[in-house]
């Protein structure tokens, strides 16, 4: 019942892109697999990118991206992403502005997908810009 997840990361600058391509379990959800360590730096934003077609989310899925102590350092951005035309990106800026703003050290970032249908696609994208 976990569901899969490849995880990459390219640096472009002084900042990094960390991608996770998932594919849901049977139940909807992606669980416990694919974690990426060791990522230090300022969250700056998410993005959220449903496959296409057969392999399109069902709408309204969530997806959260858990650090080691189980806190969605997407900070609820993830919550029910609309599929309203097929294959749209959902792009979300982190609700971090000026004056509060997500910092990650040494994190371990687990992602977590539910009530995206059987063997459905995407993938999440996060940008970390150095300290």
């Amino acid at each position: 019942m976990a569901g899969s997840c490849t995880t990459t990361y390219e640096t472009k600058g002084n900042v990094r892109v960390y991608k996770w391509s998932w594919t849901s379990h049977t139940d909807g959800s992606v669980s416990e697999v694919g974690g990426l360590a060791g990522i230090t730096g300022r969250l700056v934003a998410a993005m959220f990118v449903p496959a296409t077609g057969d392999d399109q989310p069902s709408d309204q899925y969530d997806v959260v991206l858990n650090d080691q102590y189980a806190i969605d350092v997407l900070g609820g951005a993830g919550a029910n992403l609309s599929q309203d035309q097929n294959g749209a990106t959902n792009y979300s800026v982190l609700p971090f502005g000026t004056y509060f703003k997500r910092y990650l050290y040494d994190a371990t970032l687990t992602p977590g997908v539910t009530n995206a249908g059987s063997g459905k696609k995407g993938d999440i994208l996060i940008l970390v810009e150095d300290l």
